[in-house]
């Protein structure tokens, strides 16, 4: 797909260098209106009906730092879940952009990886940062743009192991009324039990589709990801902005639903998980059950060598 045939966007069309990223105060934001829907609903892309069909959702993560790949991102068929890096410039705009053509927005908060040689950003969430400093950096992360319907983790192959941490992240989180999805950046994280425990709405990454970077065979990922929507009657699959997995979504997204297939924001997926607690009728396997017959996850993955 050509830049000749994706929308036109104001922003523009060179990689923007990173700058450190303002400090702010405490958190200011208010808790969610009662009777008002939260953000996570209020936010929500529309849905197509899904009924008794598998449902996946595809969710492109690190968008926002490209200008160029971002419009490519965009110009897909919908809906898709957009994670925008929260210190990319101009995210108003990329994210307006997004909203206009159907997609959801999530934010990539950057989280603390395994390894020290892994730089996840500015304003990154750390394991020896108190819970004031935590509550800081997330305000300044959420501030960054606006219409999104939770977060995900960016890196964090650290962090999401650390319970202590993760409790106030997703407090916080459920204290704004939004939703967050588990990368699994490592197998041992423990984002999405946190969540289940404290109720916060949320869900789990499936399959990388570019789990080797630019040299991943993003077709054959595709393939697993529909084995596992098969399976377990949804899943979540995370690609990234490289050109091989915009060029192999550009061909499988038009062919989802004549699979029998239906594609969804992720706020679907997690309306989804919770009429399956809610109802205590999951007769489908669970996402652990499904890590070895339908693709191992996180560190088991070596998503680009498990170091993130």
């Amino acid at each position: 797909m050509s830049d000749s045939t994706t929308p036109s966007m104001p922003i523009t069309s060179e990689p923007e260098p990173l700058a450190m990223a303002p400090q702010a105060g405490p958190p200011t934001d208010p808790v969610p209106v009662p009777n008002t829907p939260p953000p996570w609903l209020l936010f929500a892309a529309n849905s197509p009906p899904i009924g008794d069909r598998p449902a996946i959702a595809v969710v492109i993560d690190d968008v926002g730092l490209d200008k160029r790949r971002a419009r490519r991102v965009i110009a897909l068929p919908g809906p898709l879940t957009l994670s925008l890096l929260t210190y990319a410039s101009e995210l108003p705009a990329v994210a307006a952009a997004a909203r206009a053509e159907g997609h959801e927005l999530l934010v990539h908060l950057p989280m603390q990886p395994v390894s020290g040689q892994v730089d996840p950003g500015p304003n990154a969430l750390m394991t020896d940062h108190d819970a004031r400093e935590l509550l800081r950096r997330i305000d300044w992360s959420l501030a960054r743009f606006d219409g999104f319907v939770g977060v995900s983790n960016h890196m964090g192959s650290r962090f999401t192991q650390d319970a202590s941490a993760m409790a106030v992240v997703l407090a916080e989180l459920k204290r704004r009324g939004l939703m967050f999805l588990d990368s699994r950046t490592s197998a041992r994280t423990i984002g999405a039990a946190i969540a289940r425990t404290i109720e916060l709405p949320g869900a789990e990454r499936d399959v990388f589709l570019d789990p080797d970077g630019q040299h991943s065979d993003v077709a054959g990922q595709l393939d697993q990801l529909e084995r596992v929507a098969w399976q377990q009657g949804f899943a979540v699959g995370i690609g990234h902005p490289h050109d091989a997995t915009l060029a192999a979504l550009a061909d499988w997204l038009p062919q989802v639903t004549a699979r029998g297939l239906v594609l969804a924001p992720i706020s679907a997926i997690a309306k989804l998980r919770l009429e399956a607690a809610d109802l205590q009728a999951v007769a489908r396997p669970s996402a652990d059950d499904l890590r070895v017959t339908a693709g191992p996850r996180g560190e088991a993955d070596g998503f680009l060598g498990g170091a993130y």
